[in-house]
């Protein structure tokens, strides 16, 4: 909220794909700089190459991305692909290295180390949601899962 107002604030944080882009270093800053505490929505994944390829939504843990889809020598409008993340530790294949999810023509493959990664984000989100909300704070207390529509309300 801002400072006295209680008018929330919203945002976007660009230029991501560029060296040094880092979405944590940006939410760092703006806990540090502004005194706010920023929740993390989405989460860009990808490598080197194509730095933001994928995007997760963290409340519903859904990878989203675009499908080149190519047609002769015409390259056709991007289709939309996305695939569902185990919500929660408990749910995923044990012992994993790397989790392949086969959802529509291409398939999505993810480190256990990097779908750890994404738990915790998950989980920091909850944390900081549950000082702010009681419903929130019942489930998150209690060790119950928090369902995606009541962190994105």
């Amino acid at each position: 909220n801002s400072e006295g107002g209680g008018t929330p604030r919203l945002v976007f944080v660009n230029k991501l794909d560029r060296d040094g882009g880092c979405v944590l270093r940006v939410s760092r800053q703006l806990r540090k700089w502004l005194g706010c505490r920023p929740l993390l929505l989405q989460f860009p994944l990808g490598g080197k190459e194509s730095p933001m390829k994928y995007i997760v939504d963290l409340p519903t843990m859904k990878v989203h991305w675009r499908q080149q889809q190519h047609t002769g020598a015409l390259l056709q409008r991007p289709r939309h692909a996305e695939c569902q993340l185990p919500v929660t530790a408990e749910s995923a294949p044990s012992s994993a290295e790397k989790i392949e999810i086969a959802e529509g023509s291409e398939p999505f493959s993810i480190s256990a180390d990097t779908l750890r990664h994404l738990w915790e984000l998950r989980q920091s989100l909850v944390a900081e949601l549950a000082e702010i909300d009681d419903e929130v704070a019942e489930l998150f207390l209690s060790d119950q899962p928090v369902p995606p529509s009541l962190i994105i309300t």
